[in-house]
């Protein structure tokens, strides 16, 4: 079981940051996941569809079932392609939105043990979050292993500065008529 200092998780960050993960181009990155999970296996079964990755423990039903989640790709580039440390903060593309994330379920993934764990555990990188909805790994990957939908706890590692985020999903524009007489 290894154990990630600060600097570690920074440097994998950093990493994470480096490897262009545009919308609907996520492949680099979903092969250097790969990579850092292989070594998971056995006992983890390890799938790759497409450019989505799921990393899933040992099961035994009486342990609730945990599944962490994040996704793969990026808005487009602006100048900042390339991770920079700065005043102690780590910049570049994807730096909070989600290559962090990214970079803690890569060192958790790493860090369990699988066989005594509480929990069974899976892990899911997906594409195209960043794009239309119909795009979205997720949606790729449920119909096909409904055991992703049938979890105990959800947790995505996206951050949301510690306020609850339900999606976004877009917006909604509507036209309310209502038929009766004023109160």
């Amino acid at each position: 079981m290894a154990r990630w200092t600060e600097s570690e998780l920074v440097a994998l960050t950093a990493r994470l940051i480096d490897i262009p993960s545009l919308s609907g181009a996520e492949g680099a990155l979903a092969d250097f996941v790969v990579a850092e999970l292989r070594p998971q296996c056995p006992p983890c079964d390890l799938v790759r569809t497409g450019h989505n990755v799921i990393l899933r423990g040992p099961s035994r039903p009486e342990r609730p079932s945990i599944l962490l989640a994040g996704h793969l790709d990026t808005v487009p580039p602006a100048g900042n392609e390339r991770a920079r440390l700065k005043g102690g903060m780590l910049h570049g593309l994807g730096a909070s939105d989600m290559k962090a994330g990214l970079a803690v379920m890569l060192a958790l993934a790493s860090s369990v043990d699988w066989i005594r764990a509480r929990s069974n555990l899976t892990f899911v990188f997906y594409e195209c979050e960043e794009i239309a909805l119909e795009k979205n790994g997720l949606r790729k990957l449920f119909p096909d292993d409904p055991l992703l939908t049938q979890q105990d706890l959800a947790i995505l590692l996206e951050p949301t500065d510690n306020a609850v985020e339900l999606g976004c999903l877009g917006t909604l524009n509507a036209r309310v008529t209502a038929r009766g007489r004023a109160a």
